[in-house]
């Protein structure tokens, strides 16, 4: 038998759009994945006709797109909607009344991609918690540690609604660093302009990574921190708040440092970094081998069991867990 699913992803060249890559590259031989992007007319049209019919399980990996799940219910009843849910608890409180509460009522199942959101919510019916991961084929180490100057990494939004440091913690940080005769490349953008204007080529960014000795997360909430991961897979120094992902694997001083969302704290941070560089560097690749999506850490695994169980038992039957607690053996 080979199942067949649907992943819905938003922009091509996006981080989610890489994302939905690594999880068909990854995918097992049961399994027949296509992916779709809703900003692209063509892969939109295939939500006004009968072609969801083929699938088993429609996983929506956008979950600020949840109004997806009314069309697949109209067009394929009978397929598991799956959608993901990428934040963390200190998310303004409204946006989680304007997209949590309507995820719950709209999908088969969530997949909270972050075990704090996960425990927050006390493990709703109908949940898990699989945290995204890192595809060790697209972002990895090009230039050792040893041969790289000192210059920090950042990219993100500077909507100060966003709250991802812009205008708290990197303008002020930027004369401190060239005080101290770091570089930095901040790859800024106003969120709600056109993404497609925005986008970067992960071969471009991959460089970037590669160009720096540390990648910095100076926001206020994540989900993933998708920088942090691709920064750390490629060897960069992890110079982070305790958000998000970096909650599961974030060791302070061990694989990467963590601050207190200040410029004078992240530029302590950083001094930190470069006297300690090629330790935290080994340490971060070391852990998101962990969390790569194809070996060794095989994280797609914990995707793909759940969607046989979907197809096979049906959502009401599997009961809410974490891949923290099953991570040596199959979900």
């Amino acid at each position: 038998m080979a199942y067949r699913l649907l992943i819905c992803a938003d922009v091509p060249g996006y981080a989610y759009h890489r994302r939905a890559l690594a999880l068909r590259k990854y995918s097992p031989d049961d399994f027949r994945v296509d992916v779709c992007y809703h900003s692209n007319a063509r892969d939109a049209e295939l939500f006004r006709n009968q072609q969801l019919a083929q699938y088993d399980v429609v996983f929506n990996i956008d979950y600020q797109s949840p109004g997806i799940g009314e069309r697949v219910r109209r067009a394929n009843p009978r397929a598991a909607f799956v959608l993901s849910h990428n934040r963390d608890s200190k998310s303004r409180l409204e946006n989680w009344k304007d997209s949590y509460e309507p995820i719950l009522r709209g999908r088969s199942f969530l997949i909270c991609n972050n075990q704090e959101v996960f425990d927050f919510h006390k493990r709703p019916p109908r949940s898990c918690c699989i945290s995204n991961g890192i595809d060790l084929d697209q972002w990895g180490i090009d230039t050792p540690m040893t041969d790289r100057k000192p210059r920090v990494f950042w990219a993100g939004g500077t909507n100060p609604k966003k709250e991802k440091g812009w205008q708290r913690v990197l303008e002020p940080l930027v004369p401190m660093l060239d005080e101290a005769g770091v570089g930095h490349r901040f790859h800024a953008f106003h969120n709600g302009m056109d993404y497609n204007k925005w986008v970067v080529p992960q071969e471009a960014m991959r460089r970037w990574y590669n160009e720096s000795f540390a990648v910095l997360c100076t926001s206020l909430h994540e989900g993933t921190p998708n920088t942090s991961l691709e920064g750390m897979a490629c060897g960069c120094c992890l110079v982070t708040t305790r958000i998000g992902n970096a909650r599961e694997f974030g060791l302070d001083g061990v694989n990467c440092v963590i601050c207190k969302r200040t410029p004078e704290s992240f530029m302590d941070g950083l001094n930190h970094a470069w006297m300690n560089r090629e330790r935290l560097s080994d340490a971060a690749v070391e852990t998101m081998m962990e969390w790569s999506y194809g070996p060794p850490g095989n994280r797609v695994s914990y995707f793909y069991s759940l969607f046989r169980r979907l197809v096979d038992d049906g959502p009401e039957k599997i009961k809410p867990f974490s891949y923290n607690e099953i991570r040596a053996t199959e979900v």
